[in-house]
């Protein structure tokens, strides 16, 4: 009829309900997250062998291998396989260099340069102080998750910030003053959640 579950059509077959086609779309959405899930996870392993510098200029007559191996030579004290090099994205401005994607040998070297990356801070060269860093080489995912992360860890460093509440007719609320009583000050701690 008119107002069943299944709607006929006009030549008397029933159309499917919208049930079957909402399965459907979810069949299809669940299997679009798993293949998602999937490919990030080629993706990371593709990429646990990478580290990635920034900031380091290209240096006329030596090859961006050659200034990398001497970079974790001099800074770290370590040389490790490097099977490949390369310069990623495009330069927009002259005083940022593309970023250079190394690959190592084995995930142990990534471990142990992105570990012991803050000693660039400390180095004696000041351009590569001031300029140079290390990272691993993430996903688009695993670079947005990074980012939020960072941005609750920027919020909660903040000092908190006191907030004026109205003041009530009790006599916690504050000293009275020629302009009536003094709105009471409450501080606002912000909420830290170790992940």
């Amino acid at each position: 009829g008119l107002y069943s579950s299944h709607p006929v059509q006009p030549n008397g077959l029933k159309y499917a309900s919208s049930r079957g086609r909402t399965g459907a779309r979810t069949d299809t959405m669940e299997r679009n997250v798993v293949t998602a899930i999937y490919e990030d996870q080629i993706e990371r392993e593709r990429r646990s062998n990478n580290v990635v510098v920034t900031g380091m200029f290209p240096v006329h007559g030596i090859t961006d291998q050659a200034a990398v191996k001497q970079l974790f030579q001099q800074e770290f004290n370590v040389s490790p396989e490097i099977k490949r090099v390369r310069r990623i994205g495009t330069s927009t401005r002259a005083d940022k260099p593309k970023p250079i994607v190394v690959t190592l040998s084995n995930q142990k070297d990534v471990d142990y340069l992105t570990e012991h990356a803050r000693q660039l801070r400390r180095s004696t060269v000041k351009s590569i102080r001031d300029n140079v860093f290390l990272n691993r080489d993430l996903t688009r995912a695993e670079q947005q998750a990074a980012f939020v992360l960072r941005q609750r860890r920027r919020e909660a460093r903040k000092p908190s910030k006191p907030v004026v509440a109205p003041s009530s007719t009790s006599s916690h609320a504050g000293v009275s003053s020629e302009h009536g009583p003094e709105p009471m000050v409450i501080t606002l701690q912000a909420e830290v959640h170790a992940q």
